[in-house]
C-alpha cells in the first residue's frame, strides 16, 4: 500500500504526468461524443470499422518507439558526458597532486579551476539552450574554454619551473584535454535537436489516431469506450511528452539530468584530494 501511495504522490506531483493526465481526459471527454451518436438516431453517421484502428496502431507504436530511442539515446549520453567529467576531474586533480606536486596553496587554486570548469559547463549549456529556443543568436562568453586555457596555462607555468617534465605533461594533457572534449559532446547535443519535421509528424500520427479511435470502439465497447480511450490516450501522449522531456537534458525540468548534483560531487572530490596537502 505504501509503495501505491508513494506512485500516487509522484504521478501528482510531476509536472510531465500531471501534463499527460490533462490531456488524456480530453480526449476522454472527447469520446463521449461517439457514444452519444450511438445511442441516438445517427448511430450509423461516421462508422469506423475496428480493424483500421488495429493496423493504424501497429503504425504509430513504431513511431513512438523510434521517438522514444532517440530521444533518451540523448538523454543517456549526456548522462556519460556528464559521468566522464567527474572521472576526468578526479583524476586530473589526483596526478597533479602526486606527480606535480605543488604547494598547498597551488594545488587549491588549481582544484578550483577544476571546479569552476564543471559549474561554467553547466551555465554554459543552459545559456545555449535558452538562445536555441528562442531563436537568437549565443553571445555570452565561453567560460569552459577560459577555464580550460588557465588549466593549461597553469601547467605550461609549472613546466617552466621544471616540476613538470615532458612526460608527466602528456600524461596530464591526457585528462586535461578530455575537459573540452566532454564540453564538445554536450554541445553537439544541445546544437543538434531532434527534427522537428519528425517530431511533428509523429505528434500529427497520435492526434489523428486517438481523434478517429473511440468512433472504432464504439460499437464493441459502448460506455467502455470512454475509460479506454482514457487510458490509450495516456500510454501514448505519455510516450510522446516523456520523449520531448528527457530529449533536452541540461535544462531545470523533473526528467533532466541533476547537473547541480554532479557539480557538487566534482567539488566534494576535488577539496577533499586538495584540503590534506601540507
Amino acid at each position: 500500500m505504501t509503495r501505491w501511495r508513494k506512485l500516487l504522490a509522484m504521478i501528482s506531483s510531476t509536472s510531465t504526468l500531471a501534463k499527460v493526465w490533462e490531456l488524456a481526459v480530453m480526449i476522454g471527454v472527447y469520446s463521449l461524443l461517439p457514444v452519444l451518436k450511438e445511442h441516438s438516431r445517427y448511430r450509423d453517421v461516421l462508422d469506423i470499422p475496428s480493424d483500421v484502428h488495429t493496423a493504424l496502431s501497429t503504425i504509430v507504436g513504431l513511431l513512438l518507439v523510434f521517438r522514444t530511442n532517440a530521444a533518451y539515446a540523448r538523454w543517456w549520453e549526456a548522462r556519460q558526458l556528464w559521468g566522464q567529467l567527474v572521472n576526468v576531474s578526479r583524476n586530473l586533480i589526483v596526478k597533479v597532486r602526486t606527480l606535480v606536486q605543488p604547494d598547498r596553496d597551488a594545488l587549491q587554486e588549481f582544484g578550483l579551476l577544476i571546479i569552476r570548469f564543471a559549474n561554467g559547463l553547466l551555465i554554459h549549456l543552459r545559456v545555449m539552450g535558452d538562445a536555441r529556443r528562442t531563436l537568437s543568436t549565443f553571445k555570452g562568453a565561453h567560460v569552459p574554454l577560459r577555464t580550460s586555457l588557465e588549466i593549461y596555462e597553469q601547467l605550461q607555468m609549472w613546466k617552466q619551473k621544471g616540476l613538470i617534465d615532458g612526460e608527466t605533461m602528456i600524461v596530464l594533457d591526457t585528462d586535461a584535454h578530455a575537459l573540452m572534449n566532454v564540453c564538445g559532446g554536450c554541445e553537439r547535443i544541445v546544437n543538434t535537436p531532434i527534427s522537428p519535421s519528425y517530431r511533428t509528424f509523429v505528434r500529427l500520427c497520435i492526434m489523428l489516431y486517438l481523434l478517429s479511435l473511440p468512433w472504432g470502439l464504439v460499437h464493441e465497447f459502448d460506455y467502455w469506450t470512454i475509460p479506454l480511450t482514457t487510458i490509450l490516450a495516456y500510454f501514448m501522449i505519455g510516450f510522446e511528452i516523456i520523449a520531448e522531456s528527457v530529449e533536452e537534458p541540461f535544462g531545470h525540468d523533473d526528467d533532466d539530468l541533476d547537473l547541480e548534483g554532479i557539480c557538487r560531487a566534482i567539488e566534494v572530490s576535488v577539496r577533499d584530494i586538495t584540503k590534506d596537502e601540507g
